[in-house]
């Protein structure tokens, strides 16, 4: 269950600067967690202004009915689209000034899947890849694999307080030339998003490549 308390400070980043963002990635990777906690970034820097949330699916799918709940508890207002290609148009408009965040459903069909990932990747959007800590290297190259027909501009590390040492999932990034940009440890909003910075980055791939060894 996702928790958001709007209290605590935030620094200067790409999510406070406002633009396009689609979050892609497994199902259960977190991705509507992670949306909730970057519109709560937005929020604190911003307040409850010039953002919205966009799910695709219709207004009746289980999309729309979690991005109801967190547009709810970060009090920005949601847009519920029938199709990927309405929701990037709608975005295009509303990041004009603001944020427009988009959870990118799962795709079993990989034609589609495929399909859609391109078109976020000639679209100009932010990508970034919801990638659970808790995997093998193996399952781990094939999510990247997967979702790199999107370019994503980086990942996110989900679920980091079940995986004490997700190393294989780092390796994995960096094999892909991937930069990790924020771990995202539980449901807790904003407590359990923290950035990871070109220093910490550089200590994660240092330490990968020790444990390698």
């Amino acid at each position: 269950e996702i928790e958001v308390e709007l209290r605590s400070p935030v620094t200067e980043d790409w999510v406070s600067a406002g633009g396009a963002l689609a979050i892609v990635g497994p199902a259960g990777s977190g991705k509507s967690t992670l949306l909730a906690a970057f519109a709560a970034q937005w929020v604190l820097r911003h307040g409850p202004r010039r953002a919205t949330l966009h799910s695709v699916g219709g207004e009746r799918s289980r999309a729309a009915d979690t991005l109801a709940r967190i547009g709810r508890l970060v009090g920005l207002p949601v847009c519920c689209h029938p199709d990927i290609v309405s929701a990037i148009n709608e975005m295009r408009h509303a990041s004009a000034d603001g944020l427009a965040l988009l959870e990118v459903p799962t795709l079993a069909d990989d034609v589609a899947a495929h399909a859609t990932l391109a078109m976020l990747a000639q679209r100009p959007l932010r990508v970034q890849l919801a990638l659970p800590g808790t995997l093998h290297r193996r399952t781990a190259d094939k999510v990247i694999a997967r979702y790199q027909a999107a370019r994503p501009a980086g990942v996110v590390l989900t679920h980091c307080a079940e995986s004490a040492a997700p190393y294989e999932v780092i390796a994995a990034a960096t094999s892909a030339s991937l930069a990790i940009d924020w771990r995202l440890d539980g449901p807790r909003i904003p407590d359990d998003l923290h950035r990871i910075g070109a220093v910490q980055n550089n200590f994660l791939n240092t330490r990968r490549r020790h444990v390698a060894a």
